[in-house]
């Protein structure tokens, strides 16, 4: 939830552990390829607080993984300065995750991540 331009409020990740994040999936096609949830696993969330002006942003781990906080304040913020909508937001959103996730020197949030657990010697 963007307010002002600013991430107001962030759900933790949800998971197992690193790298380890819940997945939906048909058991019966997809029996002995990895753990899968079911959707009463999921966090459940009510947020009170929207006020008129806010955005708010859902996106799987691919967007989360690949997009750091500013850069989705600073793509949400062009946007709307543009007159782009929800629409033009979310595929501006993706094409940049995407392009993050192609390029083999970008720093991801993910990566950050990961070099953080391997220095405390977690994985």
């Amino acid at each position: 939830l963007l307010r002002n331009g600013k991430i107001y409020f962030k759900s933790p990740t949800q998971e197992f552990e690193f790298d380890t994040p819940y997945q939906l999936a048909d058991c019966d096609i997809s029996e002995g390829f990895g753990e899968f949830s079911e959707p009463d696993d999921a966090l459940l969330y009510t947020v009170r607080d929207i006020k008129p002006g806010d955005v708010l942003v859902m996106a799987s781990d691919g967007l989360f993984d690949n997009l750091h906080d500013y850069e989705i304040e600073q793509i949400v913020a062009e946007k709307l300065q543009q007159g782009y909508g929800a629409d033009g937001i979310s595929r501006e959103l993706i094409e940049r995750a995407r392009a993050h996730s192609l390029d083999p020197n970008y720093i991801s949030p993910w990566a950050q991540e990961k070099g953080q657990t391997e220095s405390l010697g977690v994985i």
